[in-house]
């Protein structure tokens, strides 16, 4: 699986909480207080898929990661199964702690702020 790197000014390491989501609209808000007790807040705009787990969802990437998967499955499987065309530009993100709280999005952008 190909991944690259999100430069994001975010800490992951030792979260004060745990992940919090949201649906607004067409998108997800994450949300969490970092170990400096500052408020994280990362949207998923026109979020396709949302998923949170405690567990690994790919055994080969650490924890503590914000990436996005550049050969995605998933939406090859969207696309396959006519949810979603292959004109439309999603991204694959997956976040995640080292608190092993891991989160997986497929959306048209990202917003950090």
């Amino acid at each position: 699986m190909k991944y690259t790197s999100i430069p994001a000014k975010v800490s992951l390491a030792d979260p004060e909480t745990r992940f919090y989501f949201q649906r607004v609209e067409s998108s997800v808000v994450l949300s969490y207080r970092d170990w400096q007790d500052s408020e994280v807040i990362i949207t998923f705009k026109n979020a396709e898929r949302f998923s949170y787990t405690w567990y690994p969802p790919y055994p080969d990437i650490a924890e503590e990661c914000f990436i996005e998967i550049i050969d995605s499955p998933l939406i090859e499987d969207l696309v396959s199964k006519s949810h979603i065309t292959e004109n439309e530009k999603l991204k694959h993100i997956l976040i995640s702690s080292n608190a092993d709280e891991w989160c997986e999005a497929i959306c048209e952008e990202i917003e950090i702020g």
